[in-house]
């Protein structure tokens, strides 16, 4: 079901590269309301480090959230601006947006367990799920362990009108004790963890 959900919404940003806030939030509103076991979903453009100003000067202009920053983690876990790499997988878009501030503009290849399923994810050009991660939207690591599911997007496919495009990443986030909770509903004793 996640595959399926991703590929969808894979082919709405090869078919619409440019699409705003507004245009993703109804698309995915439906998915994630039949699906509760997905905590959001998510678009990542892949960004050249070289491109990273311009990015974020056009990013603060579409955003729905002000002040669009492309970011990661600190030692101490604070959000600050990325240190410039060959290249940023940044989240454009995020919903439900209100309970995901923290990810937007979230660098996903600057943490070692988010990057290495985008990297299986480029070479296989299938999808990657990350290992068990705490997540940034949950704010304590003591809160629910998160896995990303990430699919590629390749603006190529769209046609020649978005050749040389950068491409990107269709992200679910699925929060483990969520996802569990659904599937034994009815099935585990109460009371037992």
């Amino acid at each position: 079901a996640h595959r399926e959900i991703l590929s969808s919404l894979r082919h709405f940003a090869e078919a619409t590269p440019d699409f705003s806030y507004q245009q993703f939030e109804t698309f995915t509103r439906i998915s994630l309301s039949y699906n509760p076991d997905i905590f959001a979903l998510s678009f990542n453009d892949l960004v050249a480090g070289k491109d990273l100003t311009a990015y974020e000067q056009r990013m603060r202009r579409l955003s729905p959230v002000s002040g669009y920053r492309v970011t990661e983690m600190d030692a101490q876990g604070r959000l600050v601006p990325v240190q410039p790499r060959d290249f940023h997988v940044a989240v454009r878009y995020i919903t439900p947006l209100d309970a995901n501030l923290p990810a937007v503009g979230y660098d996903i290849y600057s943490e070692p367990l988010r990057r290495e399923a985008v990297s299986r994810a480029r070479q296989g050009d299938d999808m990657a799920v990350t290992a068990p991660l705490h997540l940034l939207q949950e704010g304590s690591a003591h809160q629910g362990v998160g896995v990303l599911a990430v699919l590629p997007v390749d603006w190529q496919a769209g046609g020649a009108a978005n050749a040389g495009r950068p491409a990107g990443f269709a992200v679910a986030v699925v929060k483990v004790d969520q996802l569990l909770e659904i599937a034994t509903r009815g099935h585990v004793p109460k009371g037992l963890v």
